[in-house]
């Protein structure tokens, strides 16, 4: 099923993700220094995206992993209609270990992040 696929993807892409990173921590500062998100923590696609095929370039050249496997790993990510996730949810899911905690994420609904901070300008509701 597409929920067993992508999950295989995120185990995959966690595991190499994790031999990179000592900590959650060190993986959480550097996705925030490199990736970066607005202050409602949006983390734009394209951006987690560049992220993880820049962390994973060797894998890539290696062939070890490919384009599906990105794809698939990011598909685990809940998006709001601006293409954004929470940045502060990426860690927890990477770093997760009990399958049946992770297959309980990749099936709930969870309420999207907020649009980004540009997205209300119009509005004259941003304080």
């Amino acid at each position: 099923s597409t929920v067993d696929h992508i999950e295989l993807r995120l185990v995959k892409m966690s595991r190499i993700l994790k031999d990179k990173f000592a900590s959650k921590d060190s993986f959480t500062k550097c996705l925030h220094e490199r990736a970066g998100a607005d202050k409602n923590g949006n983390l734009n696609v394209e951006d987690f995206k560049a992220f993880v095929v820049d962390q994973c370039r060797e894998e890539l050249i290696s062939r070890k992993v490919n384009k599906n496997d990105i794809e698939g790993f990011l598909s685990a990510f809940t998006f709001n209609y601006h293409g954004a996730t929470d940045i502060n949810q990426v860690a927890p899911l990477v770093y997760e270990t009990n399958q049946s905690k992770m297959s309980t994420g990749l099936v709930s609904r969870v309420r999207a992040n907020p649009p980004p901070v540009l997205a209300n300008e119009d509005l004259g509701t941003t304080i």
